[in-house]
């Protein structure tokens, strides 16, 4: 069994996501509890138009602040049919947009620090070296609008922001009303 600090070391290894995630009730009443509390949560999902993709990471976590165990299976296989508008350049820019806020998000809810300093600014530049520089001009769209994202998710978690941005609970609530 792995703590959810253990497991935000090596997130993309071990934790289940998306399509095919299976919980049990008393997981799932518990993250409901948990979204309720925190109104911050309800920016990891999409809503609207945003494309916030973390809930369920955070349900995963939540399972093992239960002390319950989760598993990603290998035998697991499915056929994800999606429309075609999802292979376009805009919409894949917007869903890495929401997977970069709700990276920033989950990390700030699970207690990992808000990079500062230098620290921050190299893992920026390597960022921007594995993505930008190896791309054509077409996924120089991408590292930019994460980016922005990762951003304008820390101006909401520090209060220098309105977070009105693509994913945030401001977004969100105004997307709700329209």
């Amino acid at each position: 069994m792995r703590s959810s600090e253990d497991a935000f070391q090596d997130i993309n290894k071990i934790v289940p996501y998306g399509a095919g995630l299976c919980v049990r009730r008393e997981v799932a009443d518990y993250y409901a509890q948990q979204v309720a509390a925190n109104p911050l949560r309800q920016a990891l999902d999409r809503f609207g138009q945003t494309l916030g993709s973390g809930g369920d990471m955070d349900i995963a976590f939540c399972t093992a602040d239960l002390g319950l165990s989760y598993a990603r299976l290998s035998t697991l296989h499915l056929t994800h049919l999606i429309p075609r508008e999802r292979l376009e350049w805009d919409y894949i820019v917007r869903l890495y947009t929401g997977f970069a806020f709700s990276d920033e998000i989950i990390a700030a809810l699970r207690g990992s620090p808000i990079r500062r300093g230098i620290r921050r600014w190299v893992v920026t530049i390597k960022f921007w070296l594995q993505y930008y520089v190896r791309a054509n001009a077409a996924h120089h769209k991408i590292p930019a609008a994460m980016w922005r994202s990762r951003q304008e998710a820390r101006r909401l978690l520090t209060g220098r922001g309105p977070g009105t941005g693509p994913g945030t609970v401001g977004f969100c609530r105004a997307a709700a009303k329209s």
